[in-house]
Order: C-alpha cells, then sequence, then structure tokens
C-alpha cells in the first residue's frame, strides 16, 4: 500500500510539474516617447496595432509571451534589456526599434519562443509607417485615452 502511494503522489507531482513547465508566461510593459517629427516609423518584429489618442506623445504598450519558459526567464530577459525600445530621429522622421529582439536566444538548449505583440497609440496629427513584413495594422481613427 505505501509503495501504490508513494507511485501514485509522485506521478501525480510529475504531471503537475509538466503543467506547470508548459504554460506560458506573459507580461504587458509600456514606453512612452516625446515626438520630435510628425512620422513615425516602426522597425518592430510582431503583430502591430496602431490607435490614435489625444495626447501629443507616443506610446507604445507591448505584450510579451513566452512559450517555453518561466516567469523567472521572462523578468531575466527584461532585466538583460531584450525588450528595450529604442528611438532616433533621421530623415525627418522618428524610427522605433528593438535592437536586443534581433539576437536569438536559447532557454534550455532550445531557441526562445517569445511572441510580442505592439499596441501604438499616437497623436491624431502623426502619421506612422509600419514595417512591409511580419506585421498587420488596424488604425483606430477614434479616441481611445482610457489608458
Amino acid at each position: 500500500m505505501t509503495t501504490y502511494l508513494r507511485n501514485f503522489f509522485t506521478t501525480l507531482f510529475l504531471g503537475i510539474t509538466s503543467l506547470a513547465l508548459a504554460q506560458s508566461v506573459e507580461k504587458t510593459l509600456v514606453k512612452p516617447f516625446p515626438l520630435e517629427t510628425k512620422t513615425v516609423s516602426l522597425d518592430l518584429a510582431g503583430t502591430i496595432e496602431v490607435k490614435t489618442w489625444d495626447s501629443e506623445v507616443l506610446r507604445v504598450q507591448m505584450t510579451i509571451t513566452l512559450r517555453n519558459g518561466s516567469e523567472a526567464v521572462l523578468k531575466s530577459l527584461i532585466s538583460a534589456g531584450r525588450y528595450n525600445l529604442t528611438a532616433k530621429v533621421a530623415n525627418d522622421q522618428t524610427i522605433i526599434m528593438a535592437p536586443g529582439m534581433a539576437r536569438e536566444v536559447q532557454v534550455g538548449g532550445k531557441a526562445l519562443e517569445d511572441q510580442v505583440t505592439f499596441v501604438i497609440y499616437t497623436p491624431k496629427n502623426a502619421v506612422v509607417k509600419l514595417p512591409s513584413a511580419n506585421s498587420t495594422s488596424q488604425n483606430n481613427t477614434g479616441s481611445d485615452s482610457a489608458l
């Protein structure tokens, strides 16, 4: 009977552990950018949704979903700067990019499986240029100042 209970609890523990490790982890980061130009070029890999709002600041809301890692791994990647956003002005436009995402990261010998989606809140008078590949856009012309 004792061996049966030990095997049962061991199997139960391993099953719960494997389910916990298989779950994805998600975190949302927000970064505002003061605009120096009226044109914004997005150099971001992922799904992008563009909305306008009643503010003179561009706001980037980034949702990161990590499929093969833990919350600790995601926090470590954020601290290491993988998801840092930067802005530079060139050719009379503000370019928003995430240079850390260009590098491949491995977790436990496997390539990191992270999915990043962006919601960009732009001032009404700004013009947004989207990357030509790997993104979709929906332009919401209504005001969304609830965030």
